[in-house]
């Protein structure tokens, strides 16, 4: 039993297990830690992952990539341009603004949305967890950015849905950071809590998190972030001047890389190589070869040309430091220790920048790519019945105030503790903010209304200003359908209640309508009476009739007089439940359960190419296998009228495999294994019968002469087998054996080219009779000895001890010393 632990990184992806004896990351197929965050799409099938990578530089318009960029966004959003405008592949806006990914697959234009596209990086994990657990993994953590909105949430938890994964909780990445900080630590203090900054420089953001740490406890204190600020902005400084320094040496040559989109791509990964060199070496060569127009490039830079090149970034770097520090309260002095993680954290000049703000060395205490996996996968555990994982309290917060609007016609305040309150009131509605910033994850909260028509309820965003542009404030529309008016009244007082979850999206949990009503008491009914009407008392400690002194029960005289007195009422709370529709952004119902199928059916395809491609790869090493085999270790168990032959067929199906049978379905190529292996079975048949057939006969005869031995032998343990029995065993083996030496004298005479006269599977069941005979008869078990009859024991009369009186018997019946039944009576 194992859960799951999922980062989806914008370039790469790791996938980590949780299980009875520990996390661990799980390694591909290539046993690489970290997985390509790609999708390829062919003629035939898609290629996620390491496959995907190996086919970008070939087929780049088709390779989807970096979907976290545009996952929950919308085409109209300002900086969303900016955002594909680098991008291999084509995004094109659809309905309501969403992007959709244009691509080439099965030979036919397709569009998907970013969920699907995500969907299928998640598969991909899913299938690398599972075949390394050896079972289906279905719980997962999915670790997200803090700064993620209700929308790219929404479309994240889609995502999972639609690669069939069961998604416990969508966590923000530096909490999960935290938590494989925290959870593990030994010496955090029980009282005054020890703050820890976790700075996640990653490829396309940085996040920023101050965390109060106690024993058993992580607190988040603050989140700060710059969505668009991370290792690829260093990448685009550095590729800008290689790039101009590249036309200045090799223009006349046609050498221009911003205008060759693969160009682009190959100098980038080289980029990102060089970046990795100087992280360590004050100088990297950067060479890439065939770059443009068949002409190679070469370059050198240097650690101080690079910090050079991204000295703009540091003050942006700084920013959303500052931000948290103030939200958090605290001082850079009061922060005990700064984690880095994430892609951009080996970059030396961000390091020292963090190092000379707080005056102190950062700390790497968490594998760098890995930590965000890992803290999900813990997070997985402790949410799952399955497992028991220490005590840890995570609260998490959200990064945005929500609040909720409505019309202020007949809406009443809300009167209890447990209520939200009624919020300030702008023009004809009201806002309450339910949820501010930093507001504890999970949280619910209750709203009262005094209504008599249906009405609709907003949640939005209460500062807009925490948003990125062009970001809509309206999160989501409830619309509160018909619910009853009591009687006597004009209004109907509704309770909704709203939940900010773990996701940290929005829901409205219920609404119900709460009516008072009066109902007799049960415990002030009419005691019991008589008959003839009379009341009755009863004895309080019996709950029988009481009586007097002479034991006759007290009636009253005028049973008129003795009317029953009005039942008490007692004020009872009734609560019905009010159907509602909830508008939000996530995928409907039905439009979930198609994605999910159109999945399952790619996934299907892809399987069924998986296997024509292995059945081809089969029919290939057939052919070269059985054509070395010919000449070398089956020469002698073929004629060379067959070897001839054999090899023109081998030769004519090896051009018919690259010409006409390239592009096959897998049941021409069973069928054309069938066709060889029809004529080389019989081959290997024999050499594989000449090369086991010594063994299985020296197997056999060394049963015969095992049980002969026992038979014919003078050992004890087989001294009480019957003598007719011992020769029946006899006479097996010999014959069994009588029957090997005849068999073997034929296949002697037999010529190896020709079919075996005894195969090993004949001698194996012989074998098998002569045990099954042989077995029961010289184990049967030794007779039991006779067993001596115990011998009586003497006994002498006793002389009847002083004051005891003799018993006297007739007929086996007392006499004297006991009373029999009729005495009693």
């Amino acid at each position: 039993m194992s859960v799951c632990g999922v980062d989806i990184g914008n370039l790469t992806s790791t996938v980590a297990l949780a299980r009875r004896r520990g996390v661990d990351v799980i390694l591909n197929k290539e046993s690489k830690r970290e997985t390509p965050s790609m999708v390829n799409f062919d003629e035939k099938q898609r290629f996620m992952g390491t496959d995907a990578s190996a086919k970008v530089m070939m087929n780049p318009k088709n390779t989807v990539s970096q979907l976290k960029r545009i996952i929950g966004r919308s085409f109209n959003e300002p900086d969303f341009a900016e955002e594909v405008k680098n991008l291999p592949f084509s995004v094109t806006p659809g309905p309501d603004n969403e992007p959709l990914i244009n691509v080439t697959y099965l030979g036919q234009p397709a569009q998907f949305s970013p969920q699907r596209c995500l969907a299928m990086q998640m598969a991909d994990l899913k299938l690398i967890a599972e075949a390394d657990q050896g079972s289906k993994v279905t719980d997962v953590v999915v670790g997200v950015p803090a700064f993620f909105n209700e929308k790219q949430r929404r479309a994240m938890l889609d995502a999972t849905r639609i690669a069939g994964f069961n998604c416990l909780r969508l966590m923000n990445e530096t909490t999960a950071t935290a938590l494989a900080y925290g959870i593990f630590r030994t010496d955090l203090p029980e009282d005054n809590p020890q703050h820890v900054m976790f700075v996640d420089m990653g490829h396309a953001s940085l996040q920023v998190c101050v965390v109060a740490f106690k024993k058993g406890q992580l607190k988040v204190l603050s989140q700060a972030f710059d969505r668009n600020f991370g290792g690829r902005d260093i990448d685009a400084a550095v590729f800008h001047h290689i790039a101009a320094e590249f036309k200045e040496k090799y223009g006349s040559k046609g050498v221009d890389v911003s205008q060759n989109a693969r160009a682009a791509m190959r100098l980038n990964n080289e980029i990102e190589k060089v970046k990795k060199i100087l992280s360590i070496n004050p100088e990297a060569p950067l060479n890439v070869e065939c770059l443009m127009n068949d002409v190679d490039c070469s370059t050198k830079l240097t650690r101080e040309k690079l910090e050079e090149l991204a000295v703009s970034t540091f003050d942006r770097f700084l920013t959303p430091i500052k931000t948290a520090l103030a939200d958090a309260g605290l001082r850079p002095d009061e922060i005990s220790e700064v984690e880095v993680v994430g892609a951009a954290s080996r970059t030396p000049c961000l390091v020292r920048t963090l190092e000379e703000f707080f005056g102190k060395q950062v700390a790497r205490h968490l594998n760098a790519t890995e930590a965000v996996s890992r803290g999900c996968a813990l997070q997985c555990a402790m949410l799952s019945p399955a497992f028991r994982v220490r005590e840890f309290d995570v609260q998490d917060v959200t990064p945005y105030s929500i609040a909720f609007r409505w019309d202020k016609v007949a809406a009443g305040a809300d009167e209890g503790a447990d209520d939200a309150a009624a919020g300030a009131a702008d023009g004809n509605s009201v806002t309450s903010v339910l949820f501010p910033k930093g507001n504890v994850l999970p949280s619910e909260k209750m709203i009262t209304f005094f209504r008599s028509e249906p009405f609709a309820v907003e949640c939005l965003y209460a500062d807009p200003s925490q948003l990125s542009a062009g970001i809509p404030q309206q999160i989501s529309k409830f619309e509160i359908g018909k619910f009853p008016v009591p009687d006597g009244s004009d209004k109907a007082k509704l309770k909704v209640k709203v939940r900010l979850n773990l996701h940290g999206v929005v829901s409205l949990d219920s609404v119900q309508t709460v009516v008072e009503v009066e109902e007799a008491d049960p415990a002030a009914a009419a005691a019991p009476t008589s008959e003839n009407g009379d009341k009755m008392e009863t004895d309080a400690a019996s709950g029988a009739p009481a009586a007097d002194a002479g034991g006759e029960a007290p009636m009253e005289a005028d049973a008129g007089a003795a009317a029953a007195e009005a039942p008490k009422k007692k004020k009872k709370v009734r609560r019905e439940d009010v159907a509602y529709n909830a508008a939000t952004t996530g995928m409907n119902a039905a439009d979930l359960q198609g994605a999910m199928e159109k999945e399952y059916d790619m996934a299907m395809t892809d399987r069924i190419q998986e296997e024509t491609k292995d059945k081809k790869n089969e029919l290939e090493a057939y052919i070269y296998s059985m054509r070395n085999k010919l000449c070398d270790t089956y020469t002698e168990y073929v004629t060379e009228g067959d070897k001839s032959s054999f090899n023109s067929k081998l030769d004519s199906m090896e051009d018919w495999l690259y010409e006409d049978g390239e592009d096959e379905t897998k049941g021409v190529y069973v069928q054309k294994i069938g066709e060889l292996k029809a004529i080389g079975d019989p081959i290997e048949e024999r050499y594989n019968e000449a090369a086991s057939r010594p063994e299985v006969a020296s197997n056999l005869q060394a049963v015969c002469k095992r049980f002969t031995e026992m038979a014919t032998g003078s050992d004890a343990a087989y001294a009480h087998i019957e003598q007719g029995d011992k020769d029946k065993v006899t006479k097996e083996c010999a014959d069994a054996l009588m029957w090997l030496q005849d068999k073997l004298a034929q296949q002697e005479s037999n010529a190896k080219t020709a079919a075996p006269v005894v195969f090993t599977a004949d001698i194996n069941r012989k074998r098998e009779t002569v045990e099954r005979f042989c077995q029961p008869i010289m184990s049967k078990p030794k007779p039991a000895p006779p067993k001596e009859e115990p011998k009586p024991a003497a006994t002498e009369e006793k002389p009847a001890a002083e004051g005891d009186a003799p018993m006297e018997t007739e007929g086996g019946e007392a006499k004297e010393g006991m009373e029999t039944a009729n005495d009693l009576d």
